[in-house]
């Protein structure tokens, strides 16, 4: 699971499919809902492009998935928490590096001076933009339900703890796993909507009608 180390000044984790198993319904974005719940109590803000229940995180707002950029980011408000699903556009090294994209990366790099932590998911760990690596914190590999259709166990997700390995050669990595464990992700059904889908615009000119962050800055 993703925890937010107190040592630490600040968490940037990333979660993605375990490549042998599925990358839909492998539990990345449950993940990222067990997040919100364990600790909101613990952040200002719960920001997030997709929605939670306000009644089980009242400190939640939504940021529309085309507003993920750099000026929103660095509008958010401190000590807060942002959870990015499908974060795709933001970490992943075949896309993250268009002129919008590039602003947004910038963005998240400053997000340790503002004590705003950041956890997203991303479909594999490979995909991976290496200036991504240099910041983040925690590495997650999802496997999904092992026993989905089990009256006792289906509710219960599979994970992985990874560590990332550094090539002594030009700039290449790969991760390995330091431990697995289950979560009962029961609690997390209620919070969100796993059908909600998210639509992109493709580095569109941004409009004037970007979620009103200003009553939390």
């Amino acid at each position: 699971m993703f925890f937010k180390n107190p040592n630490e000044d600040y968490n940037f984790g990333i979660v993605a499919s375990n490549p042998k198993r599925r990358i839909f319904g492998a539990g990345k974005t449950i993940l990222l809902v067990d997040t919100a719940i364990r600790y909101c109590d613990q952040y200002q803000i719960v920001y997030a492009n997709f929605h939670l229940n306000e009644d089980i995180i009242p400190n939640f707002m939504y940021i529309d998935p085309n507003d993920i950029d750099h000026d929103t980011i660095l509008g958010l408000r401190k000590k807060s928490l942002l959870l990015i699903q499908e974060g795709v556009n933001n970490a992943d090294r075949r896309v993250c590096m268009s002129k919008k994209n590039r602003r947004t990366m910038y963005a998240l790099f400053q997000m340790r001076k503002r004590l705003t932590d950041v956890f997203l998911d991303i479909p594999l760990l490979q995909y991976l933009e290496m200036r991504v690596t240099d910041i983040a914190t925690q590495y997650i590999e999802a496997s999904g339900q092992p026993l989905k259709n089990d009256p006792v166990w289906g509710n219960y997700f599979k994970y992985s703890n990874m560590e990332i390995i550094r090539s002594r050669i030009g700039n290449g990595c790969y991760f390995r796993p330091i431990c697995s464990y289950n979560i009962d992700m029961k609690h997390c059904y209620n919070c969100y909507n796993t059908n909600e889908e998210s639509k992109i615009r493709d580095d569109e000119p941004q409009q004037n009608n970007k979620s009103d962050l200003s009553q939390w800055v």
